[in-house]
């Protein structure tokens, strides 16, 4: 299971701090509950790799390629993912508080119960994303394709959501307190609680 990498061991509960590891072929990488603070993964290949329950926190994703990795329950507080590739991630229950998503690709991504607390998502794209019962508040969705997403019981409150694409998006009992949506776009399939008025909070309805 364990492999060299870089001189590096890659394996399962790996202690590397701070390891400079841009641009390294992790595909399929085993390395669940690992400690990866702040390590450098700029532009690392991590597609259908293992890294649940591993300390990221303020490691540099920068364009990492990251598609249909497993990241249950991973710390990534304060990392930086610009545009990173995430199709397909699987990040329940994942601690996001306060990383950088500019740009980056989530389509399909499953963020359930993640928690996105004041993490920066502007210009990310989220089509059909799973982010029920995630925790957002005072996030940043500015100009993020959340087209068919399920933001179901997500709580939003005061989420920037400024021009976010929301045609299609299930919202039920998703809490937008406070929430800034001018501009949001939605559509005949974008579900919202009834009683919410999308008119009255800035959203503009797209026809067709």
């Amino acid at each position: 299971m364990a492999r060299t990498v870089n001189g590096h061991t890659i394996a399962p509960g790996a202690y590397l701090p701070r390891v400079d590891l841009r641009g390294a072929d992790l595909k399929e990488a085993r390395l669940e509950e690992s400690f990866l603070q702040g390590a450098d993964l700029r532009e690392a290949e991590l597609g259908w790799a293992f890294l649940g329950g591993a300390d990221l926190q303020d490691a540099d994703l920068t364009d990492a390629d990251l598609r249909f990795a497993s990241l249950r329950e991973t710390n990534m507080a304060g990392a930086v993912l610009v545009r990173a590739k995430l199709l397909g991630a699987k990040m329940q229950g994942a601690l996001l508080h306060g990383a950088d998503f500019t740009d980056a690709d989530l389509s399909q991504a499953d963020l359930t119960r993640a928690v996105l607390q004041k993490a920066n998502l502007r210009g990310a794209k989220m089509d059909q994303a799973f982010l029920y019962g995630a925790k957002a508040p005072h996030a940043d969705f500015r100009d993020v394709s959340l087209v068919a997403a399920n933001c179901r019981r997500a709580v939003l409150t005061g989420a920037d959501m400024r021009g976010a694409d929301l045609c299609g998006a299930d919202l039920q009992r998703a809490d937008l307190t406070g929430a800034r949506l001018e501009g949001a776009l939605y559509d005949d399939d974008t579900t919202i609680d009834t009683g919410f008025n999308a008119e009255v909070s800035g959203m503009r309805r797209v026809d067709g």
